[in-house]
């Protein structure tokens, strides 16, 4: 909308109703990370999107993967996304501060759930992925097998951050 008052012009923006006001940092930790392994990854930042936008832009990336980070007040949204996303990609992994917390409750929407870090995560669940491996090996991580919740055991925090690459 707009409204004219004498010779200037006030433009009002749009309501911001997304649930996503935070640059995507650490998604774009892990999408370096991934890059450097090798993988063909993409970044939907969903901070000015609408919810059908980001959905739409999420179902049109057509990802054989699809990892969808979550915070506390993010929780329902992440769920939704995953329940629309799942037919279509082949994997969908959950990652963040809640699913890190409290992986089970990701379990019946997502086939994997990263707790803690991801950098070093993340790869080997793609390498496992693309390879038919047995999730098992990877440690850090949740997923079901079985209607049995497996938990691979703490992965151990990355010493040395210099070897992290930068986001992407």
């Amino acid at each position: 909308r707009s409204s004219t008052a004498g010779a200037c012009t006030v433009h009002r923006p749009r309501p911001d109703w997304s649930a996503f006001r935070f640059p995507p940092l650490g998604p774009a930790y892990i999408a370096a990370s991934l890059r450097r392994a090798g993988h063909d990854v993409s970044i939907l930042d969903c901070t000015f999107l609408s919810r059908r936008e980001a959905l739409d832009n999420a179902a049109s990336m057509a990802a054989e993967i699809t990892g969808i980070y979550c915070m506390v007040g993010m929780r329902e949204n992440a769920l939704e996304f995953a329940r629309r996303l799942r037919d279509k990609c082949r994997l969908l992994v959950a990652g963040g501060p809640l699913p890190t917390l409290d992986a089970a409750s990701f379990l019946y929407d997502f086939d994997v759930v990263v707790a803690g870090e991801g950098e070093r995560t993340m790869p080997e669940v793609a390498d496992a992925f693309e390879t038919r491996s047995d999730f098992q090996a990877v440690p850090g991580i949740a997923y079901r097998k079985d209607d049995e919740i497996v938990r691979t055991g703490p992965r151990q925090l990355e010493p040395d951050l210099d070897s992290i690459p930068f986001p992407a």
